[in-house]
C-alpha cells in the first residue's frame, strides 16, 4: 500500500514537473506569439512608408509570398501550437484531479 502511494507521489510530482514545462513553453509562445504580431505591424507600416516614399513594388506577385501573409501563416502555425499546449495543460490538469480523486 506505502508503495502504490509512494508511486502515486512520484507520478503526481512528474506530471506537476510536465505541466510546469507546458506551461512554460505556452508562456513563450505567447510572448512569441505577441513579438511576432508587433514585428508584421512594424513591417506593415515600414512597407507602407516605402512604398510611398520609392514607389517600388514590394513583391513580385508570380513567385513571392507577401511579408504579411509570410507572418499570418506564422501567426496561424503559432496559435496552433498553443491551442495544442493548451489541451495538454487541460488533460494534465484532469489527469492530476482524477489521481488525486482516487488516493
Amino acid at each position: 500500500m506505502k508503495r502504490q502511494f509512494q508511486e502515486k507521489d512520484t507520478m503526481i510530482v512528474r506530471l506537476q514537473r510536465e505541466l510546469h514545462t507546458i506551461q512554460q513553453k505556452n508562456k513563450e509562445m505567447e510572448q512569441e506569439m505577441a513579438r511576432f504580431k508587433t514585428q508584421a505591424q512594424d513591417n506593415k507600416a515600414e512597407n507602407i512608408e516605402e512604398k510611398k516614399d520609392h514607389d517600388v513594388v514590394l513583391y513580385n506577385s508570380d513567385c513571392d509570398i507577401s511579408l504579411e501573409i509570410q507572418w499570418r501563416i506564422k501567426y496561424v502555425k503559432l496559435l496552433k501550437a498553443k491551442q495544442t499546449l493548451e489541451k495538454q495543460v487541460l488533460e494534465l490538469s484532469q489527469y492530476l484531479i482524477d489521481l488525486h480523486g482516487h488516493s
